[in-house]
């Protein structure tokens, strides 16, 4: 997810400055499979709290102002639930098929 934001060129300095980011990727996990299983408010409750962690994690980050700004636009959303709510909704009934495809593509990588 963190490559989607960053491009190739940054990777390594986010890889660099994150730090104790154990709780972040059992908590990205868990918000995977609770979207899998279409348990959607369950899964803005725990997005909600990915979202409070990235900024402890990625605080270590320096020179990354541009990135870390795209980054927390689009964490953003976690904050006002109701629309998240909405968003995900949506997406999901439009996009199920490729949403899928990709859980099942990033299950592979880990």
């Amino acid at each position: 997810m963190m490559f989607g934001f960053t491009g190739a060129n940054q990777l390594t300095e986010v890889e660099a400055c994150f730090q104790g980011g154990q709780k972040l990727m059992v908590d990205a996990e868990a918000l995977v499979h609770l979207v899998e299983s279409g348990e959607m408010i369950k899964a803005t409750l725990k997005a909600k709290e990915v979202y409070s962690e990235f900024s402890t994690v990625l605080g270590g980050c320096k020179n990354m102002d541009e990135d870390m700004t795209r980054i927390k636009l689009w964490a953003d959303i976690f904050t006002q639930p109701k629309e998240l709510m909405e968003t995900v909704a949506k997406n999901a009934v439009l996009h199920n098929v490729g949403i899928r495809k990709d859980i099942k593509d990033e299950k592979v990588k880990m």
